[in-house]
């Protein structure tokens, strides 16, 4: 409930290695380990202790000392052989330390957020820059706002994340971090400029519902050299099946903004328009996101709704599977 206790085990002492005895025969029956009573305790005494105080509050309040009525109905089978091992007779046969039972519980929640992804897998949906300046970020923040007020508008409210991926290098996964997190209804990740260099088993294409790819109509970027290998990567997932779609960032009525358009791989499902500055600006010294101005808003939700749609399908069909019911898109 949000709320912070402080829990008395009875008994708080030095620990004295050097000595045959260092703790007084003193203790909460049931809280208190074993080796408590003998006048020698250390450090798996404490972890003793916190298994006692989680299966007390797990088993709803009976008394874990009595290891026969240690009955944990309804809780996973990981937790409850970590909460089994921490009450252990034998300090030997307890964990070694805080760190090794802090190692148990982070994979086991890993596990059951596995197990949870199986069971109710909300949308991802990847956005990534073809080059560094794009606009990847700006993109994924837009489309939280856009499908934010598209669903407002009928009468829907649901959870929307998102992850920026500072640093793939370790190929974790977003759906490893989304219930970690949890993100909610939908996830929108921005995973940069880099996404050409994710090892194969961390591609978007292995977890995301859609992939967005960004660029903008500086030619810098598009005449990079690993640009033309992103290319080449994004038309070789579409070929793989994957629902990869460009989104046209910054558009102006420039000179050459038709041999821009005509440079994307395929036609681009939205054009962005370039914002002004001064909307920016009025956003940063309000503390907001000029992806909220009331200005820009409009002309953003208009921009974005070809792709909002289709995110929206998306979400509609994933909360019928899940059976979290359906509404309106009309």
């Amino acid at each position: 409930q949000g709320r912070v206790r402080l829990v008395d085990f009875g008994i708080a002492r030095f620990l004295r290695p050097d000595r045959p005895e260092d703790t007084v025969r003193l203790g909460t029956p049931g809280f208190a380990a074993p080796e408590q009573y003998t006048g020698k305790s250390g450090i798996r005494s404490d972890l003793y202790n916190l298994g006692a105080l989680l299966g007390y509050l797990l088993s709803g309040g009976r008394n874990p000392g009595q290891r026969s009525r240690f009955e944990l109905a309804g809780v996973p089978a990981g937790l409850a052989r970590i909460v089994e091992k921490l009450l252990a007779e034998s300090p030997a046969q307890r964990y070694g330390s805080a760190g090794e039972v802090l190692t148990a519980l982070e994979q086991f929640e890993g596990e059951l957020a596995n197990r949870q992804a199986d069971s109710r897998r909300i949308p991802l949906i990847a956005v990534a820059a073809l080059y560094e300046g794009a606009g990847a970020t700006f993109l994924c923040e837009a489309l939280e706002s856009a499908v934010r007020r598209a669903l407002q508008q009928r009468g829907r409210t649901l959870r929307i994340g998102r992850w920026h991926a500072a640093d793939m290098s370790g190929g974790e996964a977003p759906w490893s971090v989304q219930f970690k997190q949890g993100f909610g209804d939908l996830l929108l990740c921005d995973i940069g400029s880099s996404w050409h260099e994710l090892p194969e088993h961390a591609s978007p294409v292995g977890w995301a519902d859609m992939i967005v790819l960004v660029a903008d109509p500086i030619p810098a970027g598009w005449r990079r050299t690993v640009t033309e290998r992103k290319l080449r990567l994004a038309e070789a997932w579409r070929q793989q099946g994957a629902a990869v779609c460009w989104a046209a960032n910054r558009d102006v009525p420039i000179k050459g903004r038709d041999a821009w358009l005509s440079a994307f791989p395929w036609r681009p499902v939205c054009t962005v328009p370039a914002l002004d500055f001064a909307w920016t600006a009025e956003s940063a010294w309000r503390g907001a996101r000029v992806q909220d101005h009331v200005k820009a808003a409009p002309l953003l939700d208009q921009a974005l709704r070809p792709l909002t749609k289709k995110i929206i399908a998306l979400l509609e069909k994933t909360l019928e599977k899940n059976g979290n019911g359906t509404y309106n898109l009309n």
